[in-house]
């Protein structure tokens, strides 16, 4: 083979190489593009995050982007975030969503609403809606150590939950719980231990049976809540319709006697079952900003 031939050879094997090279980085360049424009989707998937939840027709291994691959239950929604990102959960009208494990709201800002499920992304409940709220029903009871348990929110630090058109039901203790302890921070539906959140309603129902909604937490652990509460309905169960006599049927209840600050405000609201809204609130109240009298 002449030496012509040899580099011509050459050239033409170095030009299939250069070619082949570049064909390379172009597949390389698209595969680097293609993650580049997805992190910042999947980021934003984590960061600001709506999610619907059908308790009929949902599945905890659904993505719970629309109400057609909806979560079954708040804690399948919730849990497996991460910290301090802005959550919306579309709870399906009409629904009893039961509360039987905790949900971890990890510092989070949540809008809990209830909605129709007549189109994918579903269509919010307005005024006037109220027989048509979801209800979220605290369950998940046990008893340990003399002490009777419940699933709750476990709002964490800096914890927001605004909820519109709902209703809530505090857990229901069985005859099993007579004689045990009903301590607010392991029954109480928002418990403050561990946690500082706020708490905002607007029209929204809270049926209070054996266990607290809510309670500040002045000793170990130290924890509080602010609520304003905004054309809302209390209602306390008349305990003796209740089959065991252990309850704790306070709004705001309290894990220890300091005076923690806390706001409480109530506004265009009504209380049923009991006297004033002085009885359904033992947190220590000497440092509240409210607008109620006690």
């Amino acid at each position: 083979m002449s030496l012509e031939t040899q580099i011509a050879a050459l050239v033409g094997a170095t030009n299939n190489l250069t070619s082949e090279v570049a064909n390379k980085m172009s597949g390389i360049d698209q595969k680097v593009d293609q993650a580049t424009e997805a992190v910042p989707e999947a980021v934003a998937k984590l960061s600001d995050r709506i999610i619907c939840v059908d308790a009929v027709n949902g599945s905890d291994a659904n993505s719970g982007d629309d109400f057609n691959s909806a979560k079954r239950t708040i804690p399948g929604a919730l849990n497996d975030l991460p910290a301090k990102i802005n959550i919306e959960i579309r709870l399906a009208a009409s629904q009893t969503h039961v509360l039987d494990a905790v949900a971890q709201m990890k510092g989070s800002s949540i809008l809990a609403r209830s909605y129709y499920t007549t189109s994918s992304m579903g269509i919010a409940l307005r005024s006037g809606d109220d027989a048509d709220r979801a209800t979220i029903v605290q369950s998940g009871i046990s008893i340990s150590d003399g002490a009777t348990r419940a699933a709750n929110f476990r709002p964490g630090f800096g914890g927001v939950f605004w909820c519109v058109q709902l209703n809530f039901e505090t857990a229901t203790l069985t005859s099993d719980s007579d004689g045990t302890r009903v301590e607010p921070w392991q029954c109480g539906l928002f418990p403050s231990i561990s946690s500082t959140f706020v708490f905002l309603s607007q029209n929204i129902g809270i049926k209070i049976n054996s266990t607290p909604f809510s309670h500040v937490h002045a000793s170990g652990s130290i924890g509080k809540g602010d609520y304003y509460i905004t054309n809302s309905d209390v209602v306390i169960s008349d305990l003796a319709t209740l089959p065991s006599s252990a309850a704790d049927q306070k709004l705001i209840s309290n894990n220890g006697s300091d005076s923690i600050p806390f706001d409480l405000f109530v506004v265009n609201s009504t209380l049923a079952g009991a006297a004033d809204w002085s009885n359904v609130v033992s947190a220590n109240t000497d440092n509240v900003t409210t607008n109620l009298v006690f």
